[in-house]
Formats: structure tokens, C-alpha cells, sequence
């Protein structure tokens, strides 16, 4: 569930969104000892919200470009509730809870077209921008056996890659009727780390 909102005064332009869901998540864990194999198998829920600001200036080059500066933050917070494995005997663990925060600065250029034609517009933007992670750290997961609360250890994650590259690319077609279908594909390009998204929508105005 989502709520999102742009502004635009001659050059300026502000885009904002926020947005709240439920996950659902599903793991094996594979567990091998001297000839013996079991899996430990979790489903369990979590909740993310999520926010998003952005803003630039688009300097006007002619024939229907833009390019210009732009800076945007991101944040994210993350629960994943406390679960128990099933499958593996004495070998079963029990997480609890998990709490991530993370908070992205960046900063970077846009460049965009639109292009009319008699049945409506094209708009085409693409984007580089190096981001910043200001919050996010490593975190540790505190882990029992089955029925061993008093054995609980304590597992650290590694840290996250604190500058990354975000490309993204978009396209967008408009009809004078007010339909409008669109794509966005995205990459962010870390050290250690590399994540792809790709995004398809139609929407129709009235």
C-alpha cells in the first residue's frame, strides 16, 4: 500500500512516497553431519515502511531535453517477526525478532525527453547517482536450539556497502485519451553487491 505525490514549478521538481506492506517469508536451512542430512524449514511475517524524497532542476537543452542535478534520500525500516524451524529434530532454532533501519542519501544527474506525437507522448529519463548509506550497520541475530533459550548465541551480519551506483532508465507512453503505460528498470551497483529491478504499470487519468 502506497501513497505518492510530485510537484513541479518551472524547473523545479519534487517527487515524495510512502509506502507500507507485509511480507511473508520462507526458508530452508540444510543442516549435514557425519552421513546424516536434515532441512529446517520457517514460514514467518514481517512488516516494511518505507519513504522516498527527491528533488532536482531541469535545465532545458532544446528539441525537448532536459538534464539536471538531483538529490534524494530513502528510508527504510524492516521487522521480521520471532519464528521457530521444523524439520530438523534437535537441530531447530529459534530466531527472534529482527529490526533493520536504513537511511540513503543521494545525489547524481537526470536526464530526460519528451517527445509529441499526434496520438500523445513519449517520455523517456535515465539517471546516475551515487548513493550514500547513512544509517544501516551490522546487525546481530540472536538465535537459541529448539528449546535451548538459556544457549542462545548471538550471529553478526556483515556490514553493508556504504556507496553504491544507482542507474536507473524509464519510458513512458501517453495517449490523448489519458492512458498511460510504463517501465522502469534499475540497478544498484555496490562493491560487494549488485541488485536489478525492473518495474511495468499502466495508469488511466480522468
Amino acid at each position: 500500500l502506497g501513497i505518492y505525490g510530485g510537484w513541479s514549478r518551472g524547473s523545479w521538481r519534487l517527487d515524495a512516497a510512502l509506502f507500507a506492506g507485509h511480507n511473508t517469508y520462507a526458508m530452508n536451512r540444510r543442516i549435514s553431519f557425519g552421513d546424516q542430512s536434515r532441512t529446517a524449514r520457517a514460514d514467518y511475517p514481517g512488516r516494511q515502511v518505507s519513504a522516498l524524497l527527491q528533488v532536482g532542476y531541469d535545465f532545458e537543452l532544446g528539441r525537448g531535453w532536459t538534464l539536471g542535478p538531483a538529490a534524494r534520500i530513502d528510508y527504510v525500516h524492516l521487522t521480521q517477526d520471532r519464528f521457530t524451524e521444523t524439520g530438523a529434530g534437535a537441530a531447530n532454532l529459534t530466531v527472534q525478532e529482527q529490526r533493520t533501519e536504513s537511511c540513503r542519501a543521494g545525489l547524481g544527474l537526470r536526464v530526460g525527453r519528451v517527445v509529441s506525437r499526434p496520438w500523445g507522448r513519449l517520455a523517456m529519463s535515465g539517471g546516475a547517482m551515487w548513493v550514500r548509506e547513512l544509517a544501516a550497520d551490522s546487525r546481530g541475530i540472536v538465535a537459541a536450539l529448539e528449546g535451548g533459550q538459556a544457549l542462545s548465541f548471538t550471529v553478526n551480519t556483515a556490514p553493508p556497502d556504504r556507496d553504491r551506483l544507482r542507474l536507473d532508465f524509464g519510458l513512458a507512453v501517453r495517449t490523448r485519451s489519458g492512458f498511460t503505460v510504463f517501465c522502469r528498470v534499475e540497478s544498484d551497483l555496490a562493491p560487494d553487491s549488485r541488485t536489478y529491478a525492473g518495474h511495468l504499470g499502466v495508469r488511466f487519468e480522468f
